[in-house]
């Protein structure tokens, strides 16, 4: 049987206003997208919409290779993130808030997920209940944390760590008592990896079962086209290598791998437009 993994949860259109150009996006979209680019076959399960955003996702994920048939087409508005962008960083203006609805957990859906390599999803996908009917059937889940303060607390760790297995947590403006405070909490309850990516740092990794932690780095770039996606390229490439290559080498050989190939993908993202291009014009 093939190895895959699958992209779990939200999609969103990102609005790049000072272009008049829009891309497809989202947490999970991101993820399968840039699975697929790192050599692994992946999936998409979320809620489309019926309009011209929707459709827009749908080409994308399918010119990019990412299987989509567990999705649902939905009549709901997509979501949409309004940014501008200046010397290749982005500022957000506004945006229309989606559903952020996810197919139900049929028996079709359930065996999908249970023969997957990874399920990744993320805090703005609404799948905290989901990912907990999940573990029953000892599907690997990683999960983004973002960068917010409401996914850090610990009433909210508590409720989701048990259900996963990558945790990753955006914390370039964090101070390492912070970083600290997430790994011990995160150990606590049992998230056995975690990845926390820094900017224009370089990331960090963690094996709470071993009591480990390995830096990483990042390829630099000096003037980047646009920093939009490149996280979510990072992590995908990781994470999906992570679980999927064989361990013919050492632990710490293998991380390093996983490093070159998140940095590899991360770099390629940061030139170019959207989090993995397609524009559009907002309007023609």
């Amino acid at each position: 049987m093939t190895a895959y993994v699958i992209g779990f949860g939200d999609n969103v259109v990102d609005y790049y206003e000072n272009l008049n150009q829009k891309f497809p996006g989202g947490n999970a979209v991101n993820f399968a997208v840039n699975a697929k680019k790192s050599g692994v076959k992946a999936y998409y399960v979320g809620s489309l919409s019926s309009d011209p955003d929707g459709v827009l996702l749908q080409h994308a994920l399918s010119s990019e290779d990412v299987d989509i048939s567990f999705s649902e087409v939905i009549d709901e508005p997509t979501e949409q993130a309004h940014v501008t962008i200046k010397d290749g960083d982005r500022e957000f203006i506004g945006g229309v808030r989606g559903s952020r609805l996810t197919p139900a957990l049929s028996a079709e859906l359930i065996d999908l997920m249970k023969n997957s390599s990874l399920v990744h999803t993320s805090c703005h996908s609404r799948t905290e209940t989901k990912i907990k009917e999940l573990k029953k059937y000892d599907v690997k889940v990683s999960f983004d944390f973002s960068d917010l303060d409401k996914y850090r607390t610990h009433e909210y760790l508590s409720d989701v760590c048990p259900s996963i297995y990558i945790a990753q947590f955006s914390v370039a403006t964090d101070d390492q008592e912070e970083i600290n405070r997430l790994i011990s909490e995160c150990k606590d309850f049992e998230v056995p990896y975690l990845l926390f990516t820094r900017g224009s740092k370089s990331p960090v990794f963690v094996d709470t079962r071993e009591n480990k932690t390995y830096e990483g780095f990042i390829r630099k770039v000096e003037s980047p086209h646009d920093t939009m996606g490149a996280g979510d390229a990072y992590f995908a490439a990781f994470a999906s290598n992570f679980v999927l290559s064989k361990r013919e080498k050492s632990m710490i050989e293998h991380v390093i791998d996983c490093f070159h190939k998140g940095a590899n993908l991360a770099y390629e993202t940061l030139m170019i437009d959207g989090s993995f291009g397609h524009a559009t014009p907002i309007n023609p």
